[in-house]
C-alpha cells in the first residue's frame, strides 16, 4: 500500500478521484467534505500532521510534475492493464487451439479467487482455480499469541 502522507496526487477523472479518496479514507485521512462532493476535484494534497487530512485545490497546474504525481503513475492504468490481460488471453487461445475462454475473479472475505474455463472445438474443457490470500493486519498482541513469546518492534 502506498502511503499518501505529504503527497500531492492528480487524477484524470471522477473514477480515479473516487478510488483515490476511498484509499485515503482507508489510510485514516479525513475529508473536508463528503467523498461524493470531492470526486470532481483533480488535485489532492494529503497532509499528515498534526492530523491526517486532505486538501483539494484547483489552483495548481495539472502539468507541473514537481508538485504532483499522477494517479495512473502510482496505481497504473486500469484500461491498459485490462487490455493486456485480454490480449494475453486471446494469444493463449490462439496458441493452444481454444475457441472459448471464460475468466472469473471474485473478492471474498479473506481472499481473491479466480477461475478460468477454456473449451476447444473438440469440446475438450480445461478448468483452473486460483486463490490469493489477502494481507492480514495483526496487532502485536495477536502476533505474540501466535508465536508464543513476547516480541519487540524495532525500526
Amino acid at each position: 500500500m502506498i502511503d499518501f502522507t505529504n503527497k500531492c496526487i492528480v487524477t484524470e477523472n471522477n473514477v480515479e478521484s473516487e478510488q483515490l479518496l476511498k484509499k485515503a479514507i482507508a489510510q485514516g485521512f479525513n475529508l473536508p467534505k463528503g467523498q461524493k462532493a470531492m470526486e470532481s476535484n483533480r488535485y489532492f494534497h494529503f497532509i499528515g500532521s498534526p492530523y491526517k487530512h486532505v486538501v483539494a485545490s484547483c489552483g495548481v497546474s495539472l502539468n507541473d510534475p514537481n508538485k504532483a504525481v499522477r494517479y495512473s503513475e502510482l496505481f497504473g492504468d486500469e484500461q491498459e492493464e485490462l487490455r493486456k490481460i485480454v490480449d494475453s488471453a486471446a494469444r493463449w487461445c490462439r496458441a493452444y487451439g481454444y475457441e472459448h475462454l471464460n475468466v472469473y475473479a471474485n473478492e471474498e472475505l479473506e481472499s481473491y479467487t479466480g477461475k478460468a474455463i477454456a473449451k476447444t472445438t473438440d469440446n475438450i474443457i480445461q478448468r483452473v482455480d486460483v486463490e490469493i490470500k489477502k494481507p492480514r493486519k495483526l496487532t502485536v498482541s495477536e502476533l505474540e499469541a501466535y508465536l508464543g513469546y513476547p516480541i519487540e518492534i524495532v525500526s
